[in-house]
């Protein structure tokens, strides 16, 4: 994946996003959409599996893990959900 950046500006601050411009989608965690839409993490939890078990996205075209580096130096495999799920969630809130 080409390492794109792609920049929100939400009232709270600015979030990053991972752009895969070769498959035209952004990729993003949990606490970003919350964060986007601003609402807890467990609301965009609920959602997401919600949508997930009632099949309205499937989770091998929307879910990705992604290595990812805390501050304390160790990597770690963080799930990450592209636009689709974006979107789908800001439908629900």
């Amino acid at each position: 994946m080409e390492k794109e950046v792609i920049i929100y500006q939400a009232k709270n601050g600015a979030l990053e996003f991972r752009g895969d411009f070769k498959k035209e989608t952004i990729w993003t965690a949990q606490a970003q959409i919350a964060a986007v839409f601003g609402v807890g993490k467990s609301v965009v939890t609920k959602h997401i599996r919600n949508i997930l078990k009632d099949k309205e996205l499937n989770r091998n075209s929307v879910c990705a893990k992604f290595a990812y580096t805390a501050d304390d130096g160790k990597t770690y495999q963080m799930r990450y959900y592209n636009l689709d799920v974006i979107l789908a969630v800001g439908y629900w809130i």
